[in-house]
């Protein structure tokens, strides 16, 4: 795709960020196929579960429970043998396991398996195009078929502007609908 490339300059050398090709003619969405959260009442009230390739943004006030569903939802495909990315802008990544623990999900199994990756890349100088070349390689590496990303609303927060969080989101949904991933943000 044309338009300016992101870059960093680190030890080694230069990594550079080319904004990733999508193909939109072929999305991977699928209503038969539902991805459940693994409770009942709220996955009927759902059809069943949300629908495979589908990106569910959750909204509402701070502690009403976004993050702790969105755990739940990638939980409920961990135990049923999916792959999960959880991306991270909010609560630091050994936060998010203490909690998980509180409930007694134990994700840290999950992760020492490969079946879990969590991306945590720190709000400071947050950089759009590596973030994303994060999310691709941690979704490709392990074949997720499930991301959260929590939240969203950091982004705008941190270094990015309106339109760089929209070409985020677009060029994000973009891919993980190409390939069938269920995302839920929050």
């Amino acid at each position: 795709r044309s338009g300016a490339v992101s870059f960093e300059i680190i030890a080694s050398g230069v990594n550079i960020f080319p904004k990733i090709p999508i193909d939109r003619t072929v999305a991977k969405t699928e209503f038969s196929i539902r991805k459940t959260f693994g409770l009942e009442k709220f996955d009927a009230a759902l059809g069943g579960g949300i629908p495979q390739g589908h990106m569910i943004l959750l909204g509402g006030n701070t502690g009403t429970g976004k993050t702790t569903i969105a755990m739940q939802f990638l939980l409920d495909g961990l135990e049923h043998d999916e792959r999960c990315v959880f991306i991270t802008l909010e609560e630091p990544t050994p936060q998010l396991k203490k909690t998980a623990l509180e409930h007694d999900w134990h994700l840290e199994k999950y992760e020492k398996q490969g079946k879990l990756i969590f991306i945590d890349p720190g709000l400071i100088d947050i950089n759009i195009d590596k973030l994303t070349y994060q999310i691709v390689r941690a979704v490709n590496s392990i074949g997720a078929t499930r991301v959260v990303f929590d939240s969203i609303s950091s982004l705008e927060s941190a270094t990015m502007n309106k339109n760089q969080v929209r070409e985020f989101l677009t060029s994000l949904s973009g891919f993980l609908k190409t390939i069938g991933v269920t995302s839920i943000l929050t």
